[in-house]
């Protein structure tokens, strides 16, 4: 008879513990079923139970109380059930469902996963969609995220197949792209030269294998070899060069560093619209690691309403000629930009040097400028100052950021705002500040409630230290005529 791997002792200590005994029950009635055990008697199969279950499933069985002559393997089953049970953590299975994220697997393993999960959740009739909205979140494909997200009335189904469709057509796009730049091209080492000189020839590049690495194998056991095309050594099939560009030759499928070619000379004498060809427009991912991002507020508004706008008139200094070009005042912005449109009618010539600095606008928005220009900029009298521009080729309007504003005295920062407001307030309320102030001739009429009652308070104390003072303030204000002793015949006690 075949042998028949009996089921691992059950772990005791899960935190769904329910679920753990109905998985180790099926696997426990598959092997009784396949190893022919079904029809031996009742003590065999509790004792076949007992030794697959572990000690600490030994003791619970001791605990369970039978009557007499009713043991049998489903009874014993039922009772294990009755145990795990309560220790059920409904929420604590909804937590881990709610916290599952695609790690690396498929859409199918992905789902699985989440259909096993949701399986201890008690979601009832909510489970698909449930399950639905932790896919759409739950996917790494931030594109594909948002083609969900558009869908209407989005099933799991619906879901299902268009991340599959997604990460099919992935994989048949690399396939397709693959070619002799790739990583993937070759394993042989490129031809040399008399000397042992590597050939500087600008066809495909040939990867070779490391010295040091030639038996070197990834964790896929493939080799690894010294790309030619990102100078990194990986694995076949992984070259982070594949489809970007060198900011060195402008080709694609290298890098800089590995560059080849001849370098295109930017740094140099150029008519303004021939530089127009040569930008490129980047998003977040195609950035190159030695790239700087620089921070601007915006290049352009779609708002008709224009007249809350910040623009001074600035003169720009450029081979001893003068224009001027109107700029917005940008304080949130850390760089100048200078577009395209604005010196194409210059009858001068512009040096553009290379920058590896990317222009990132609100939104996360990326622009690759045609390089970078250091202009003599002044506004009214002063003298002028060197301001750096970035070029850039889009409709939009100049702008001046916050240190270039600083250098032109066009803003100042102001912490405390100071002024002597004192002598105009009282040229103005004249009337008010001569002389003592005093109500109008006629006397003031109170008239008090019909049930009123009056209130006599105790006369205030007055401490020591402050009785002289006091005193002479009082005495003051009688002299002047703004108050009079009185006496209280009944007391005795003057009092003001």
């Amino acid at each position: 008879m075949d042998f028949f791997r009996p089921p691992p002792a059950l772990d005791f200590t899960e935190t769904n513990l329910a679920e753990s005994w109905k998985r180790w029950r099926q696997c426990f009635e598959n092997f009784m079923l396949a190893a022919e055990k079904t029809t031996k008697p009742e003590k065999t199969k509790i004792a076949i139970i007992l030794s697959c279950i572990g000690q600490e499933g030994v003791e619970v069985y001791n605990s369970f109380v039978f009557e007499a002559g009713k043991e049998t393997l489903q009874e014993v089953l039922s009772k294990f059930g009755d145990y795990c049970a309560p220790m059920k953590n409904v929420v604590f299975e909804r937590f881990n469902f709610f916290r599952c994220f695609q790690k690396g697997q498929n859409i199918e393993s992905f789902v699985t996963e989440l259909k096993n999960l949701a399986g201890t959740c008690e979601f009832k009739e909510d489970r698909d969609d449930l399950i639905r909205d932790r896919v759409v979140i739950g996917i790494r494909d931030v594109g594909m995220q948002e083609r969900l997200l558009r869908e209407p009335d989005l099933s799991l189904d619906r879901a299902v197949e268009f991340v599959r469709t997604s990460e099919i057509s992935k994989r048949q796009i690399a396939s397709m792209n693959a070619g002799p730049s790739e990583c993937c091209c070759t394993g042989s080492t490129p031809r040399t030269r008399a000397g042992g000189s590597r050939s500087m020839n600008t066809g495909p590049f040939v990867n070779t294998v490391a010295p040091d690495l030639h038996r070197g194998r990834g964790s896929g056991g493939s080799r690894l070899f010294r790309c030619q095309a990102c100078g990194r050594i990986h694995q076949q099939r992984g070259c982070p060069a594949q489809g970007k560009p060198c900011f060195r030759c402008g080709d694609m499928g290298h890098f800089r560093n590995m560059c080849r070619g001849k370098q295109r000379p930017i740094a140099r004498s150029l008519e303004v619209q021939e530089i127009a060809a040569t930008h490129r427009r980047i998003t977040s991912d195609e950035s190159d690691s030695s790239e700087v991002p620089l921070f601007i507020d915006s290049l352009d508004s779609m708002v008709s309403e224009r007249s809350n706008e910040w623009t001074k008139v600035i003169t720009v200094h450029l081979n001893q000629c003068l224009f001027t070009v109107t700029f917005k005042l940008d304080i949130g912005a850390e760089a100048n930009i200078l577009p395209l449109n604005a010196i194409c009618g210059l009858e001068s010539k512009i040096q553009l040097e290379k920058t590896n600095t990317v222009l990132v606008s609100y939104g996360n928005f990326k622009i690759k400028p045609l390089g970078v220009v250091m202009l003599e900029c002044s506004y009214d009298n002063f003298s002028p100052v060197g301001i750096k521009f970035f070029i850039v080729d889009t409709n939009s309007k100049p702008l001046l950021g916050l240190n270039a504003c600083q250098k032109l005295n066009l803003i100042q920062r102001i912490c405390e705002v100071k002024g002597d407001q004192k002598s105009e307030i009282l040229e103005i309320y004249q009337d008010v500040f001569k002389g003592l102030g005093t109500f109008p001739d006629d006397p003031y009429h109170v008239e008090l409630k019909p049930d009123s009652v009056g209130v006599v308070h105790p006369p205030r104390r007055v401490p020591q230290v402050i009785r002289g003072k006091l005193k002479d303030t009082l005495d003051d204000l009688e002299n002047r005529g703004i108050m009079k002793r009185l006496t209280i015949l009944l007391t005795g006690f003057k009092v003001w």
